[in-house]
């Protein structure tokens, strides 16, 4: 399956208004934002930050906490899913494979 991009449109982003950005607007919506502990960074055996701007590809294993489908008097109706990360790979996208094991997990691939 290919990874969908969730940036929002200009119109969507004025109907969220969630400060983050210079602009004072998000470009992705609220909640699609993973922060990392230190404990998650030492769980995910990080021994060094990826650059601010770096790319990295995560692979995450979710379960589903809750689902919604409502509608209202005149308006479309709208679905939403709940997912809990219970499982975190990271890997940064600008090394080898063998770099990225080494600097993720102090070890070479295998």
């Amino acid at each position: 399956m290919s990874m969908i991009d969730m940036k929002m449109s200009a119109e969507e982003r004025k109907e969220q208004m969630q400060p983050t950005t210079d602009d004072g607007m998000s470009e992705y919506p609220y909640g699609l934002r993973i922060c990392l502990d230190d404990d998650a960074i030492k769980k995910l055996g990080l021994t060094v930050l990826p650059s601010v701007g770096a790319k990295v590809t995560f692979t995450a294993l979710s379960v589903v906490c809750s689902t919604s489908a409502y509608s209202s008097d005149g308006k479309d109706p709208e679905t939403s899913v709940s997912l809990q990360i219970t499982a975190l790979e990271l890997i940064d996208a600008s090394m080898s494979n063998e770099s990225a094991a080494n600097a993720l997990y102090g070890k070479k691939a295998e």
